[in-house]
Protein backbone atom coordinates (compact mmCIF):
# COMPACT_ATOMS: atom_id res chain seq x y z
CA UNK A 1 0.00 0.00 0.00
CA UNK A 2 1.80 3.21 -0.95
CA UNK A 3 1.29 6.70 1.12
CA UNK A 4 -1.30 8.23 -0.70
CA UNK A 5 -4.10 4.94 -0.30
CA UNK A 6 -2.72 4.80 3.48
CA UNK A 7 -3.53 8.91 3.91
CA UNK A 8 -6.90 8.28 1.99
CA UNK A 9 -8.16 5.61 3.90
CA UNK A 10 -7.35 7.24 6.87
CA UNK A 11 -9.19 10.25 5.73
CA UNK A 12 -11.87 7.65 5.21
CA UNK A 13 -12.01 6.26 8.84
CA UNK A 14 -12.01 9.60 10.23
CA UNK A 15 -14.43 10.49 8.61
CA UNK A 16 -16.93 7.50 9.52
CA UNK A 17 -15.91 8.53 12.86
CA UNK A 18 -17.07 11.74 12.54
CA UNK A 19 -20.50 11.13 11.10
CA UNK A 20 -21.38 8.09 13.94
CA UNK A 21 -20.27 11.28 16.55
CA UNK A 22 -22.29 14.15 14.70
CA UNK A 23 -25.30 11.58 13.67
CA UNK A 24 -25.03 13.86 10.00
CA UNK A 25 -22.87 14.42 6.96
CA UNK A 26 -20.05 16.97 7.66
CA UNK A 27 -20.35 20.21 6.02
CA UNK A 28 -17.63 21.05 3.08
CA UNK A 29 -15.44 22.80 5.38
CA UNK A 30 -15.46 20.06 8.31
CA UNK A 31 -14.51 17.50 5.08
CA UNK A 32 -12.01 20.14 4.17
CA UNK A 33 -10.26 20.50 7.39
CA UNK A 34 -9.90 16.37 7.84
CA UNK A 35 -8.90 15.79 3.87
CA UNK A 36 -5.96 18.92 4.01
CA UNK A 37 -4.18 16.74 6.60
CA UNK A 38 -1.76 14.43 5.40
CA UNK A 39 1.12 14.04 7.62
CA UNK A 40 1.00 10.66 9.66
CA UNK A 41 1.16 12.45 12.73
CA UNK A 42 -1.55 15.77 12.06
CA UNK A 43 -3.85 12.39 11.10
CA UNK A 44 -2.94 10.45 14.16
CA UNK A 45 -3.61 14.01 15.76
CA UNK A 46 -7.44 14.48 14.16
CA UNK A 47 -8.06 10.88 14.80
CA UNK A 48 -7.08 10.89 18.36
CA UNK A 49 -8.87 14.17 19.13
CA UNK A 50 -11.95 12.48 16.97
CA UNK A 51 -12.19 10.04 19.56
CA UNK A 52 -11.89 12.01 22.30
CA UNK A 53 -15.34 13.62 21.02
CA UNK A 54 -17.40 10.32 21.70
CA UNK A 55 -20.59 11.61 22.77
CA UNK A 56 -20.01 15.19 22.43
CA UNK A 57 -21.18 16.33 19.55
CA UNK A 58 -20.98 20.04 19.77
CA UNK A 59 -17.55 19.88 21.05
CA UNK A 60 -16.15 18.08 17.82
CA UNK A 61 -18.25 20.06 15.55
CA UNK A 62 -15.93 23.23 17.84
CA UNK A 63 -12.64 21.29 16.80
CA UNK A 64 -13.84 20.82 12.77
CA UNK A 65 -14.36 24.53 12.48
CA UNK A 66 -11.33 25.51 14.67
CA UNK A 67 -9.76 27.01 11.42
CA UNK A 68 -12.86 28.44 10.04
Amino acid sequence: MDNEELVRNWHAAIIRDCHEILARDLTAAELAFIQSRGAFVALEFVEDTVHSFRGEPKELERFLRSET
